[in-house]
């Protein structure tokens, strides 16, 4: 995914005091992430204290698109992988973009749970569990995001839901 196009581009800007100079290597989930927390964080009418705020993601696939990804990328031979691509097949890695480019200094914790249907209930409860044992802690995203690669001709599917909680 490259930059988008200007008219975009301005809109996520009002999210978003500057892209990070590295967003057009970013993975789509990671760029999901940064965009979704900042809507959020501008939404809401008190300032953010970086050392008090946390972010939860929970994730039905985790990073099973990154995977596909550099799966693809080992083509013949391990030396053809792609070391850009490595590091994406981690599930903390979109949140922990959103937390550099938002500057949350607090927990940053990534979830995979089977339950479709529930997903936000298990995240929000992680969140509240923080609130709870973490005195220091009074604001949490939790991000809820899957990236399911294309198959079978199908194109890729995106989900996000966001919640914030606050003590």
């Amino acid at each position: 995914m490259d930059y988008p196009d200007k008219e975009a581009l301005e809109e996520i800007k009002k999210y978003i005091n500057a892209l990070p100079k590295y967003w057009a290597k970013l993975d789509p989930l990671s760029k999901a992430s940064i965009l979704l927390v900042g809507m959020a964080a501008s939404s809401l009418t008190l300032k953010n204290r970086p050392e008090e705020t946390a972010l939860i993601g929970v994730s039905l696939y985790g990073s099973v698109y990154a995977d596909s990804l550099f799966w693809k990328s080992l083509s013949n031979t391990i030396e053809e992988a792609s070391p850009q691509l490595f590091v994406l097949t981690l599930p903390s890695i979109p949140l922990s973009q959103a937390a550099i480019v938002h500057k949350i200094k607090g927990p940053v914790l990534a979830f995979l749970y089977n339950q479709k249907k529930d997903i936000m209930d298990f995240g929000i409860k992680k969140a509240e569990t923080l609130l709870l044992s973490e005195k220091s802690i009074h604001l949490v995203y939790v991000l809820s995001f899957d990236l399911i690669p294309k198959t079978g001709g199908a194109d890729s599917i995106f989900q996000a839901e966001l919640a914030v909680i606050m003590s």
